[in-house]
């Protein structure tokens, strides 16, 4: 999901985890304050205002975490899991702050974790390959689909291009989204 900051990205994905089945994992810099995400445990940075230390390691941990179970479920053959939805709320920021292994561990989830029932929800600002760790790698943006924000405030689907425009956008009517959000009963899941 790619927006500039409070176009409704964060609605967006409450909608679509209140239509999926399954179990969450949330990710989140930002305080609860700001995004409760409907009563979901959600793993977010630690900040320390004495020592003026920012600790970002719970959201590393809950992404290398999923990336384990995709794993595990690949190493067992398991393919009757239940579903589970990982969440990485303002990417771009993420990755500015985590190691490499989280970028690639990011990447490896996108590229085999549909088959293990695991998919990817990813919230960013901009989609840059350079940034994403993802340079030299385009067909990896193959198993994507992305939700952006064009001009007008209006949302589409689509595949992106080399240029990181969406290729033939299909509109999307965004109108229910806020009902879709405010129903989603993401506490304990």
């Amino acid at each position: 999901i790619v927006g500039a900051t409070r176009l409704g990205e964060s609605t967006l994905a409450l909608a679509a985890l209140g239509r999926r089945a399954g179990k969450v994992v949330i990710t989140s810099p930002r305080p609860k304050e700001e995004d409760a995400w409907n009563g979901a445990r959600v793993h977010r940075l630690q900040i320390d205002l004495t020592t003026r230390r920012v600790d970002w390691s719970p959201i590393i941990h809950a992404i290398d975490a999923v990336h384990y179970e995709m794993l595990r479920r690949k190493a067992m053959g398991d393919t009757t899991s239940e579903q589970l939805t990982l969440v990485i709320d303002e990417y771009n920021q993420v990755l500015r702050n985590a190691p490499k292994q989280t970028r690639d561990q990011v990447i490896a989830l996108w590229g085999m974790a549909a088959s293990s029932r695991i998919r990817v929800i990813v919230i960013a600002t901009e989609v840059n390959a350079k940034g994403w760790g993802i340079e030299g790698q385009r067909d990896l943006l193959d198993n994507l689909t992305f939700m952006r924000v064009e001009d007008g405030r209006r949302w589409s689907l689509g595949r992106l291009d080399a240029n990181g425009r969406l290729i033939d956008p299909q509109a999307c009517d965004t109108t229910p989204l806020r009902q879709l959000a405010r129903e989603a009963q993401l506490a304990g899941r």
